[in-house]
């Protein structure tokens, strides 16, 4: 398990898990502030999305959520966070940041949208999870999911309100 995850990784893992499900994407926020810089992160999203198949012309916006996507009759906004090398307490600020973005993108209450604050596969971020910062009437009322990433393996894991790491 990877410590040090960048956001764009997370955003390229989660966008490719989406095409894989079938979804289209709408448009993509690329993470500033990182040590990878923009231009190189535009490269590999294209190519990543490339080899899964996907060509369609992706919009890239500069604010919102980091992915819009859509998905039958569900559209998709998803807030993605990477893992530094950072204390406990950054963690747990970085967590509740993704959080509290995701939470601002709830727009519409007819079952037609599905929040997610996407996160690597981390052992800081999963305690976060676990020990229960996401309540799982918090997650119903929003249709609010969690996902796991991992960036090496592409795996991403959808917790929802009914999943047994909620206790």
């Amino acid at each position: 398990m990877r410590q040090t995850v960048e956001e764009w990784e997370v955003l390229i893992a989660v966008a490719v898990w989406l095409v894989q499900q079938e979804a289209q994407l709408v448009r993509v926020s690329l993470p500033r502030g990182q040590p990878t810089h923009k231009t190189e992160q535009r490269i590999r999203l294209k190519e990543a999305l490339k080899k899964a198949g996907y060509d369609a012309p992706l919009q890239e916006v500069s604010s919102g959520p980091d992915i819009v996507a859509r998905l039958g009759d569900i559209e998709w906004k998803i807030e993605c966070k990477g893992a530094g090398t950072g204390q406990p307490s950054t963690y747990k600020n970085n967590f509740d940041r993704g959080l509290a973005s995701a939470v601002s993108y709830y727009t519409k209450d007819d079952g037609s949208l599905r929040i997610c604050l996407a996160i690597p596969f981390a052992e800081r971020f999963l305690h976060e999870v676990v020990r229960g910062r996401v309540p799982g009437a918090l997650m119903r009322r929003l249709n609010l999911r969690v996902l796991i990433v991992n960036v090496e393996t592409g795996d991403v894991v959808e917790i929802d309100s009914e999943s047994e790491a909620l206790g």
